[in-house]
């Protein structure tokens, strides 16, 4: 996919995910999904990235996979850079704060992640990095 095309169908998902308060069909239906609005470290615009996420303890929980990739996503150093973001999810948007988990915690997560979406166990062995888990909580 050119980089063109893949701009025209993110989008496309961004505008349907608005459209339908925070749902996607076809291949991302029933996938809990919110829109992460981080600013660029590098020249400081506005991000959006759309990402699975899992709900724990009143807190959102997203993992920064990269789908294995060696390198971490670009929007976790810029969410880490700042420690809050914005993100749209159910139709609505809020104010987050967001926290690396680690340890244990993380390694909970991570599982409760894969169990849900296997595919995370596979990112898991693509890649020789530790795939941060982040922890977002509801400022406002």
């Amino acid at each position: 996919m050119t980089p063109a095309e893949w701009d025209a169908k993110a989008a496309a998902l961004f505008a349907e995910f608005r459209q339908n308060r925070g749902l996607l069909g076809g291949e991302f239906e029933g996938i809990p999904l919110l829109i992460l609005h981080t600013t660029d470290a590098v020249d400081g615009r506005s991000r959006a990235n759309m990402m699975m996420y899992l709900e724990d303890s009143g807190r959102r929980i997203i993992v920064a996979s990269h789908s294995g990739l060696p390198e971490d996503p670009v929007w976790y150093g810029n969410l880490l850079r700042t420690g809050t973001a914005t993100i749209e999810v159910n139709g609505l948007q809020e104010t987050v704060s967001a926290t690396e988990v680690v340890g244990d915690e993380r390694d909970r997560l991570y599982e409760l992640q894969a169990r849900a979406w296997p595919d995370f166990r596979d990112y898991a062995t693509r890649t020789t990095r530790r795939i941060p888990v982040i922890a977002l909580t509801t400022i406002s």
